[in-house]
């Protein structure tokens, strides 16, 4: 189960999520090095990501795929 509360602080929308979170990436067209980092994090922190496209499912299998030493 997973519960969101959202508020807000300075003019920005914060959201307090709960539970178990899954991120549709579909329409994600482009990520940056912030993104990427910001993806391998969730990722680290249980996160699941739901249908990317093509361009970014080479990204997430990066994020996603174990770092072997070098």
């Amino acid at each position: 189960m997973m519960k969101v509360e959202t508020s807000e602080l300075d003019g920005k929308a914060l959201l307090l999520v709960e539970g178990r979170l899954a991120v549709d990436l579909k329409n994600v067209t482009c990520v940056d090095r912030a993104g990427r980092s910001l993806l391998r994090s969730m990722h680290t922190s249980g996160v699941e990501f739901l249908r990317a496209g093509i361009a970014l499912q080479d990204i997430l299998d990066q994020i996603i795929e174990p770092h072997m030493p070098e």
